[in-house]
């Protein structure tokens, strides 16, 4: 869709902590732009990208109002794509 292809010009080549969040948020099991913001220490800009990219990836589901959003991929999916430990 449109917005895929907007949120994919704004983080291709542009965010490098990317994976860094997305281990984060499996590990945790839950996402939120907060604990993004202050987990890794940047903006709220910055933050709410990566949720959306993480939304788009099916790494999270949608926003809840102000809840966190579950996470739809788990720590042994992700290993087995990455063929890596996020432990």
């Amino acid at each position: 869709s449109e917005n895929d292809q907007r949120i994919e010009l704004m983080i291709e080549g542009l965010d490098e902590i990317y994976d860094d969040v997305k281990k984060e948020i499996i590990k945790v099991g839950q996402a939120s732009t907060t604990y993004i913001q202050r987990k890794f220490n940047i903006g709220y800009a910055r933050a709410i990208l990566l949720m959306e990219k993480l939304e788009a990836d099916k790494v999270i589901g949608p926003a809840m109002g102000g809840k966190p959003r579950f996470v739809i991929l788990n720590k042994k999916s992700l290993a087995r794509m990455n063929k890596i430990s996020i432990i």
